[in-house]
């Protein structure tokens, strides 16, 4: 939706693939760089501090995988269920 506002839909979270890391865990942490925005730049003229989301860091061996690197393993699976139900 193009106005800022949110669809709401009900998932079942037990019908859903989990993201494997190739340790073989499912558990991860979201990582965060911290930036710091000048006053220049804030929209209240306060220097301030932002969370930025970059990735997550698997919590059996700590293997890091940014944000970019998920989104491409989410369209791999995508791609391989559509390959094995065009079989």
């Amino acid at each position: 939706m193009s106005n800022g506002t949110q669809q709401k839909f009900s998932v079942d979270l037990s019908q859903l693939e989990s993201l494997v890391c190739p340790c073989g865990s499912t558990l991860y942490q979201k990582a965060h760089e911290i930036k710091r925005v000048p006053a220049l730049l804030s929209p209240t003229g306060k220097s301030a501090v932002i969370w930025v989301e970059v990735g997550a860091v698997c919590c059996a061996c700590g293997s890091f995988a940014t944000m970019q690197q998920i989104s491409e393993t989410e369209k791999q699976i995508k791609l391989v269920e559509t390959t094995e139900v065009d079989s």
